[in-house]
């Protein structure tokens, strides 16, 4: 008995592997760079990808998640030994600078900075050095996370603001030279 072979249906040209965070994450900072935070939308984001969205919040599920990566990723790009030899308010100014050049590289992601926790492994990795270079301050061990916090604060503040590198050391040194005066 001779066989027949079953037609196969066309193959859906968008039936291919679904994106990888990493696609995304690329392709969501190219958006962004391109055209500012609101370009980065999940529709956006897989329309560049040739996918349907529901392959993006497979990944991710939601904008914010994106957003929380993709700042993740970027503070994950400073070099932690970027804040080198020194005393620790002139390592934490390197860092701080180190910090805005990197950011600032990519000036459609500045303005999400204020909205999304930054809680990622990068930011924690970064704050964690933060709380190490402010511990050199002197600081009674209970003021140590407030005072990195502080820093951190303004830090982010300024680059968000878009204050330039001159006006960034100047308002740091003024919040570092705080943190020495007892209150």
């Amino acid at each position: 008995m001779p066989r027949t072979t079953v037609p196969q249906p066309p193959r859906n040209p968008r039936a291919r592997r679904p994106p990888t965070e990493a696609e995304i994450l690329d392709t969501a900072l190219a958006l962004v760079d391109a055209g500012g935070p609101e370009a980065g939308t999940v529709r956006r984001i897989a329309a560049a990808l040739d996918a349907p969205a529901n392959a993006v919040y497979r990944v991710f599920p939601d904008r914010a998640a994106i957003v929380s990566a993709l700042l993740d990723r970027l503070l994950g790009e400073v070099d932690e030994a970027a804040a080198g030899p020194g005393d620790w308010a002139g390592q934490v100014e390197e860092l701080a600078l180190t910090l805005r050049g990197r950011l600032t590289a990519h000036p459609g992601a500045v303005p999400m900075l204020m909205t999304v926790p930054l809680t990622g492994p990068n930011a924690a990795r970064l704050g964690e050095r933060v709380r190490d270079l402010i511990a050199g301050a002197g600081l009674p061990g209970e003021d140590v996370g407030r005072g990195a916090r502080v820093v951190t604060v303004y830090v982010f503040g300024a680059i968000t603001l878009g204050d330039g590198t001159e006006d960034l050391r100047w308002g740091l040194r003024r919040v570092l030279s705080g943190l020495r005066t007892p209150i």
